[in-house]
């Protein structure tokens, strides 16, 4: 699934369709989140963003001295998302690149309290104050929030 997080009409606007990548420019798309993608769905996103997309099994095969890397288009950074999963917390990787024209681009395989928290936020804003690098400062610090959580604890 893809949600493309849009800046038109003074506001945040949510679609699904890559057709839109055809149509638009890098200063109309703030962020691209995609959960569990198909395959049509990250190659017209590797298209777009003219980079290609960490597999799944390269973002999990990352060293923690290897979390963060620079392209010639793109900062990519890896991190491990704690996720509520029974009665703890599972670890899930996932992969933000935020390339040198501003778009923000996040490709995850699970459902994130962190992510609905920073769609949340962005859609509270207006267009002309947000930016791909506000959207990642606010999934860092929603992330970092529950990362205080012991397994052994609940959320509250």
């Amino acid at each position: 699934m893809i949600t493309i997080y849009l800046k038109q009409y003074n506001k945040i606007i949510r679609n699904a369709d890559t057709a839109l990548f055809d149509e638009l420019g890098y200063d109309d798309i703030l962020w691209i989140d995609m959960l569990q993608p198909s395959i049509k769905e990250q190659k017209a996103v590797e298209a777009f963003m003219e980079t290609n997309l960490q597999t799944k099994q390269q973002v999990e095969e990352i060293e923690s001295t290897s979390k963060y890397s620079e392209t010639e288009n793109a900062l990519i950074s890896n991190a491990n998302f704690f996720v509520p999963s029974g009665d703890g917390f599972a670890i899930e990787p996932v992969s933000i690149i935020i390339s040198n024209e501003g778009v923000m681009v996040s490709v995850r395989e699970t459902e994130s309290r962190t992510f609905r928290e920073t769609e949340k936020r962005t859609a509270a804003t207006r267009p002309a104050t947000t930016s791909s690098s506000r959207c990642w400062r606010c999934a860092s610090t929603t992330m970092l929030t529950w990362s205080r959580w012991s397994p052994a604890r609940s959320p509250r």
